[in-house]
């Protein structure tokens, strides 16, 4: 994550230069944010603070996502009264820029025509209104704090320190239907497309490109079903694939500067200014382009850029509510060259690093316990924050008492290495882990819900052998 953030509804003026888009500056979206943030929170009752003003360090902060879930943290805009909910909007309004602002309630406003689309019979709730804010940590000018705006096909990450803006990432917007299709009621028009230079832009540059370059920037015939690294708090670390940005001609490599331009335009002036910045300073030349999938709309497409600071993924594979193939988009920006924020290093920040990760991990294996047994049995009703959702035929495995025991033990086993520092411990306890991920038992269920936290864990898990081999106990707990 990097810096991003927030600003006053402002002057958003675009300068078309030799090299794309120049953002007029504006000032100080930090303390914007913070004087918005201040007055959210003042309008918050006891009881809904509670749900909207969390612990800087909780796992929660880094757990994103934006695939429709029964439960996420925070307090759902439909939750507010009118007071609070404008509050909230002028929050929003200062963490983007108007170009940013539209098109997030435009995604938010999608949900009622998805609603309409589905007969209001689908398998999860589409309500404009069920949008999340969470705040960690009372915003001031001289602490700390974050913000999450999210829900279904959106989620926006930020964290300020000392009343400036030093992460903004991941950056999540989607569209569900890309282009609207299909007459309705929700005022919603006919040939709205509210992610429309994130997909145009990209077909404008890979059509643009000779047979030779094809060769070079197209990596497969098929796109691939997601974009990477869905709902974790690091980005891919994969090598960047694709053409440079030296193998372009002049007039493509303009077409790629409006690309990554249009990402930076959601966000204020101060903000994209800064991205564009990192760009230039990390230097165009080791920017990649990479492409897969067919030319044209209507058939399943995908594209990423890449460059040392900052990573672009776009997707669009799947049909809309309507079932018009290849017209649902998701795509991401995020910042290559920062780690998950947590506070400034204490003396003791080691026992509380490793304590989160403890904790994490107890959170993504309690979920897949959770989850797994409620679908062989059904015999008791969930809580009502894990609304589990009913699925059709059982699995023995996932009720054997001695699996969920071995999943416990072995996650016990990690923790005791975490906090006792016995790195030898942690790699063995990952790989038994591992292991036990990839057996039948653990893949009881393949909904959503199971599975984000499922991936999650088996990633955590991952990451945390991979640092224990090296010996480091920050980077086995920073990456959490």
């Amino acid at each position: 994550m990097r810096s991003l953030a927030l600003t006053c509804a402002t002057l958003f003026a675009l300068c078309i230069t030799t090299t794309g888009l120049t953002f007029y500056d504006d000032p100080a979206p930090g303390a914007a944010m913070t004087k918005a943030g201040k007055a959210f929170v003042q309008g918050l009752s006891a009881e809904q603070k509670q749900t909207a003003l969390l612990d800087y360090e909780i796992p929660e902060r880094l757990d994103w996502h934006f695939i429709p879930k029964d439960y996420r943290k925070g307090l759902q805009i439909k939750h507010m009264d009118e007071a609070l909910r404008k509050k909230a909007h002028r929050l929003l309004r200062v963490a983007l820029s108007e170009i940013g602002y539209k098109k997030t309630t435009e995604i938010m406003s999608l949900e009622a025509l998805l609603h309409e689309l589905e007969g209001g019979a689908g398998r999860f709730a589409r309500d404009p209104e069920r949008y999340y804010f969470t705040l960690f940590e009372n915003p001031s000018v001289d602490s700390r704090w974050g913000l999450s705006v999210e829900g279904h096909h959106l989620s926006l990450n930020f964290v300020v320190d000392d009343g400036k803006v030093i992460s903004s990432t991941p950056q999540f917007f989607a569209a569900n239907p890309a282009t609207v299709k299909t007459k309705n009621t929700t005022g919603i028009k006919l040939g709205t497309r509210v992610l429309a230079d994130e997909e145009q832009l990209a077909f404008d540059l890979v059509n643009a490109l000779s047979e030779d370059q094809r060769k070079v920037a197209v990596l497969a015939p098929k796109a691939p079903r997601e974009i990477r690294e869905a709902g974790s708090p690091q980005p891919p670390t994969a090598a960047p694939e694709g053409i440079t940005w030296t193998q372009l001609t002049e007039p493509q490599q303009k077409t790629l500067k409006k690309l990554i331009d249009a990402y930076c335009a959601a966000m204020p002036a101060k903000i994209a200014n800064a991205r564009l910045a990192d760009i230039e300073k990390a230097g165009h030349d080791a920017i990649h382009f990479a492409w897969a999938g067919p030319l044209k709309p209507g058939i399943g497409h995908y594209y990423r850029v890449q460059g040392p600071t900052f990573l672009i993924e776009f997707v669009n594979t799947q049909p809309d509510a309507a079932g018009n193939p290849a017209n649902h988009i998701h795509c991401v920006w995020r910042d290559m060259t920062i780690q998950a924020v947590s506070r400034a290093p204490t003396n003791d920040q080691a026992d509380k690093d490793s304590s989160m990760a403890a904790r994490t991990l107890r959170i993504l294996l309690v979920a897949t316990l959770i989850l797994a047994p409620a679908v062989a049995t059904h015999s008791q009703s969930p809580p009502p924050a894990v609304q589990r959702p009913p699925v059709s035929g059982t699995t023995r495995g996932a009720a054997d008492p001695q699996f969920m025991q071995g999943k416990l033990k072995i996650s016990q086993r990690i923790v005791d290495g975490l906090m006792t520092e016995d790195f030898s411990a942690i790699v063995a306890a990952s790989n038994d882990l591992l292991k036990l991920t990839e057996e039948a038992a653990w893949r009881v269920r393949r909904d959503p819900t199971y599975v984000h936290y499922s991936d999650s864990l088996k990633k955590q898990t991952a990451l945390l052998r991979q640092a224990a081999k090296r010996g480091s106990i920050g980077d086995a707990t920073s990456r959490m």
